[in-house]
């Protein structure tokens, strides 16, 4: 009788807790969580050449400076200058092309607005030219954290399903 229930319900049922799914789903957002809280204290830029990544401001961002560097760089430095509504946002996904000369604060570069100096933070530096995408921090959470709560509500309904399966052929 055991090995006719296991081999119908696809063998032997781990509790949900034990999911590679749930572990890696609130691994990865809190990660993200964790990224958001850092980027509203510090900035963070690590550079390759002229590849830059930086995480400040409540948003992830990737570009290119070309300021002429080589090999890496790694700057962190606080934002406790900054009020918080400027380290704590909610924005949209933004990029900016800046030509070579230093943007100052509302000036129009390529498709991007500089709003106020701390968006020219990011930029700031020695730079003949480059461009920068920023993704906020809400939307990289949105992003793993709709998909994975459909998957658990998926993998959570198929457990249901079969259990209801199981209970029906028990009782039949």
């Amino acid at each position: 009788m055991a090995t006719r229930l296991n081999a119908g319900s696809g063998g032997v049922r781990v509790p949900l807790y034990r999911s590679l799914l749930l572990w890696a789903g609130v691994m990865v957002m809190g990660f993200i969580v964790w990224g958001w809280w850092e980027s509203t204290h510090y900035l963070t830029a690590l550079r390759y050449g002229n590849a830059v990544v930086m995480n400040a401001g409540s948003r992830l961002s990737f570009g290119t400076n070309l300021y002429g560097g080589t090999g890496w760089d790694v700057d962190r430095e606080s934002l406790a200058r900054y009020t918080p509504e400027k380290r704590l946002r909610f924005g949209k996904p933004k990029w900016v092309h800046w030509e070579p000369h230093p943007p100052q604060p509302g000036d129009f570069c390529g498709t991007g607005d500089y709003s106020d100096n701390f968006d020219l933070k990011y930029l700031e530096g020695r730079s003949n030219g480059g461009w920068q995408f920023y993704m906020p921090h809400w939307l990289l959470l949105e992003s793993i954290a709709l998909p994975w709560a459909v998957a658990m509500l998926c993998l959570v309904w198929k457990r249901w399903r079969a259990e209801a399966a199981l209970a029906a052929e028990m009782a039949a």
